[in-house]
Formats: structure tokens, sequence, C-alpha cells
């Protein structure tokens, strides 16, 4: 199923797509119950980021085409090959294979999408993050931009967190959620959830049906809420330290020195605008005019590899 013909069936939600955008331990596992108790939802769990590196991926195809194929090349040519490429063709093939392989909507779905937690500043940096939510609202239309947060002296203290200074994780999380909050005021489809306005009263949890379009059945809440979500954490911090740092390859020196033009040129050759709303929020680097190239963190055979898996 491609992402246009999963579009065209007649039972779609009001937002066909839906995506939870978060960090670690703030709740989002039970989010993610609370979404999936509404008929004909299906949003996954976790994937490890993998549509973020498809999206780097898809950045510097059009990059490659656009800086090296404007013109026809041939086999003295040290890209041999740009002018061949197609920005729009191979993004479009990697999100279809993205629903295929890893949305998996059944025969019933009516809104797929997946929660993430890796959306701190050290992950996505501020050059990136309103271009890749931009991105995802391009390329899956209709889309829902659910942002999942919580009192952020309650995560500093959670056993996921226990092992990182507790000053640079408040410090991160001030940071994240004050790009959430500006990203979500300047978009209507966009919405901010609490999770200790939902521990203190579940009622709360109506604002978000009515947000998307759906009855509110309490019955049905409290069902998902008499279950234990989520898991136990490591008990030690070598294990749990590598997951929650999530490395990215810092971008070499050429890289950091690149024009901001050059990710705009990148996200105009993928038909995605840049967004000017959010532009002067800064946070930790500077805000999105003052981007630099997306970097590409997936490794060539990873890609060969997802695409081999789709039908």
């Amino acid at each position: 199923m491609t992402i246009d013909n999963y579009l065209r069936q007649p039972r779609c939600a009001r937002f066909p797509f839906l995506f939870v955008i978060t960090f670690g331990r703030s709740g989002s596992t039970l989010l993610q119950g609370i979404l999936n108790s509404i008929p004909g939802y299906c949003i996954r769990g976790e994937n490890n980021s993998t549509l973020f590196q498809l999206f780097n991926a898809s950045c510097m195809h059009a990059e490659a085409h656009w800086d090296h194929g404007r013109k026809k090349t041939d086999t003295a040519h040290a890209w041999f090959g740009a002018d061949l490429l197609d920005p729009k063709h191979f993004r479009r093939t990697l999100t279809d294979t993205f629903l295929q392989t890893c949305l998996r909507p059944g025969s019933d779905t009516r809104c797929t999408g997946f929660k993430e937690i890796r959306y701190t500043p050290n992950i996505i940096d501020d050059s990136q993050f309103s271009s890749y939510l931009q991105f995802l609202q391009t390329e899956f239309p209709g889309a829902a931009l659910v942002f999942n947060v919580r009192r952020i002296d309650d995560v500093v203290r959670s056993a996921w967190w226990a092992d990182q200074p507790p000053e640079a994780v408040r410090k991160l999380l001030i940071a994240t959620v004050a790009r959430f909050d500006a990203y979500a005021e300047a978009h209507p489809n966009c919405f901010i959830f609490d999770y200790d306005r939902l521990i203190d009263d579940s009622t709360y949890c109506a604002g978000l049906f009515d947000f998307l379009g759906e009855p509110f059945d309490p019955e049905a809440l409290e069902a998902v809420l008499s279950k234990p979500h989520s898991y136990q954490p490591k008990p030690s911090g070598d294990d749990r330290n590598s997951v929650q740092q999530t490395p990215v390859p810092n971008p070499s020196p050429d890289l950091k020195s690149r024009p901001p033009e050059r990710h705009r040129e990148c996200l105009k050759a993928q038909s995605i605008q840049p967004d000017s709303d959010v532009s002067d929020v800064k946070v930790g680097r500077s805000g999105s005019e003052d981007a630099v190239r997306p970097k590409a963190t997936s490794p060539r055979r990873f890609i060969q590899r997802l695409l081999r898996t789709g039908p």
C-alpha cells in the first residue's frame, strides 16, 4: 500500500496520520495506549528515529542533484548521473516503504503513525527540527502532531535519566518543551498533551479527542488507564546510558560552515517550504533561519536494505 492509496480510502479519520513527538519518561506510552483505544487507530511505538534518518537521506539525495546535476553529466564527471537523480520520486519511495514496512496499517485502519522520544536538541538540532516536522506533514498529508510533555522535575528524577547530571537534563528538557510550544502555537494541526493534567483528572483527555474529531468514551479511557504501560528501566547506567544518548555523528567542519541558503535549497528541491513561523525560536543553537544543511546520519546500506524489504 502506498501513501496515496491509503489516503484514497473513505474511512480515513480527520487526521489520517498522527505522530507523537516527545522525550523519554514523559508518559508517551500511556498516550500511545489511549490513542490506540480509538477504533481504527494504529499508532506504533518507537522505531529508533528511522523516519528521521530517511529524511536525512532524502535531503542528501536532493542536494546531490541540485548541486551537481543541473547540467548533463558524462563518465568523466565526478558526479556522473547526478542529473538523473529524482528527489521527489526518491523521497516518495522512502516514505511509501516506511508506511509498508514500519507503520503497516491494517485494512480497518483510519489513522496511523508512531510515537518517538528522540526529539531533544542533542539528537535533532534546531537547524533540522522545523524542517523535519514540515517533512512529516508534506509526505504524510493531513497529519496531526501531538507533543507529549510532563513536569520536568519529575522527568529529571525518573530512573531513565538517573545517570545524567540533573541540571544538564533539566536544561535539555526545558529547551525541548520550549520549541514544542513554539511550533504547536503556530500550527493548527498540533496539540500539546500534558501527562500531569491527565493524571490529575482523566476528563482532561476529552480535549484531545475533540481535537481529533473522535467521540470521548470515559469507560474506554479508564480501561486503558488501569493497565500498566511502558517498562521498567535497566537498573544500571551503561546499557541505559547508551540508549538515552542515541549518538548522532557531528557534522564535519565544512558542513557547519555551509550557508543557510543551502538548507533552504534542499527543502525547495523536495517541495518543502521552510517554516518561517517559528524561525525566531532560539534554543541551544540558532533558529531555522540560521540553519545548516541537514546531516545525513543514515548509512547507505541501511537505506538499501530497507528498500529491498518493500513489496
